[in-house]
């Protein structure tokens, strides 16, 4: 039981990472070509933050919700490594050592000690742990997906490790965006705060959008 559960914290944890590593997705955060752009916010105080996941609350700044800002936000049972302040994320280990549960292997077995994370690699063949969905150890010595655009699929982007939606090539027309958005330089454009909220909608994670 505790090792599913530890499964379950170190996926939800590594998509934290990726998020803070590479951004949102073009669906969530267009913010990059000419025009206003929707720009999504997940927070603005901590009261808009689930404080049983983000227990480091509103990162005011960037406007989104954080899983930590200090140590005592981890549970250090699970994360070894404390919290990794720059990425506000809780770290797996501060050492190789904290790879291990009763001689297993956590994931690659070594801690990349700028993550704190343990997909720390010297070959590809480190990274094909059970579970993984990373292919390819990186020039830095930590597993990643992809390491060129060729292996992503079509439309996605290799950045940072990982494959993303392109920001190069958002739309032709009108009608490859979300109604009532425009096609203005390939990207999909909003006049308003409300067109964004149209276009896409609220969830638990996303408090409104910015027209920006």
């Amino acid at each position: 039981m505790k090792s599913k559960h530890l499964l379950v914290v170190l996926c939800c944890t590594l998509g934290l990472i990726f998020a803070a590593a590479c951004g949102d997705d073009d669906d969530n955060n267009n913010n990059s070509g000419s025009g206003k752009l929707c720009s999504a916010i997940m927070c603005e105080a901590d009261a808009d933050c689930d404080a049983k996941i983000y227990k480091g609350g509103c990162d005011t700044a960037k406007k989104v919700c954080v899983q930590c800002k200090k140590d005592t936000h981890c549970d250090t049972k699970i994360f070894k490594g404390g919290c990794n302040t720059t990425l506000n994320i809780c770290a797996m280990c501060k050492k190789d050592a904290d790879c291990k549960v009763s001689s297993v292997n956590i994931m690659t077995g070594k801690c990349d000690s700028n993550t704190g994370f343990c997909i720390k690699c010297t070959a590809d063949k480190d990274c094909t742990f059970t579970g993984s969905t990373y292919k390819f150890c990186g020039s830095s010595n930590y597993c990643v997906i992809c390491k060129k655009d060729s292996d992503c699929k079509s439309g996605q982007t290799c950045t940072k490790g990982a494959c993303v939606g392109s920001t190069s090539s958002g739309c032709a027309t009108d009608a490859d965006c979300k109604t009532p958005l425009k096609c203005k330089d390939k990207k999909c454009v909003c006049a308003s705060a409300a067109d964004c909220t149209t276009a896409y909608g609220t969830s638990k994670g996303i408090k409104k959008w910015e027209c920006k």
